[in-house]
C-alpha cells in the first residue's frame, strides 16, 4: 500500500470511530431513559423492576437519563429502578459517595445551584483524540489551540 491509502484508510477509520462513538452515546442515554421507564412502571403492574442494578451503575443510568438533579432525587430515582439501599445505613450518603466518585472519575459534573445546592449532571463522553505523527523521521504534528471568539468570553468577570 501506498501512503496515500494508508491515509485513506486511516480518515475513513476516524469517520467511522468518530461514529460509532455518537451512537454508543446515543445508545447510552436511550438504555439510561428506558430503564428509569421500566422502574417506574413495573411496580405500578405488580412486578419486579428486575433490572439488576448495583448502585454505580444505577447513579449512571439515573444521570445518563437526565439533565440535573440533586443527591436526593437521584436516590429516589434509584431506588424507582429497583436497587436496595437498605442495605446502607445512610442510603443518601452511599449516593453522594457515588456521585462524588463519578465527578472525580470526570464521568459527571457537579454545579452548585443559586440556592448553594449541588447539581449533578451526566458529562457526555468525549470525541476520540488521535495524535498524527508523521514518518519517523519527522517530529509529530500539533494543530493549534482555538482561541475563543470574542463572544465566547464570560461577561460575569
Amino acid at each position: 500500500m501506498t501512503t496515500a491509502r494508508y491515509r485513506t484508510a486511516l480518515d475513513a477509520a476516524r469517520r467511522e470511530l468518530d461514529e460509532l462513538l455518537a451512537r454508543r452515546g446515543e445508545l447510552d442515554t436511550r438504555i439510561a431513559q428506558l430503564r428509569q421507564i421500566v422502574g417506574t412502571l413495573a411496580p405500578l403492574c405488580g412486578e419486579p423492576a428486575d433490572l439488576d442494578l448495583g448502585l454505580t451503575e444505577a447513579c449512571r443510568s439515573v444521570l445518563r437519563g437526565s439533565v440535573a438533579l440533586r443527591a436526593p432525587d437521584i436516590r429516589d430515582r434509584v431506588r424507582a429502578l429497583g436497587v436496595d439501599l437498605s442495605r446502607y445505613s445512610n442510603g443518601l450518603g452511599a449516593v453522594h459517595t457515588v456521585l462524588k466518585r463519578l465527578v472525580e472519575a470526570g464521568e459527571a459534573n457537579a454545579y452548585q445551584g443559586y440556592d448553594r445546592r449541588t447539581f449533578f449532571c451526566w458529562k457526555y463522553p468525549p470525541r476520540a483524540v488521535v495524535a498524527e505523527t508523521g514518518s519517523a523521521s519527522e517530529p509529530p504534528k500539533h494543530r493549534p489551540a482555538k482561541r475563543p471568539k470574542e463572544g465566547d468570553r464570560d461577561e460575569r468577570r
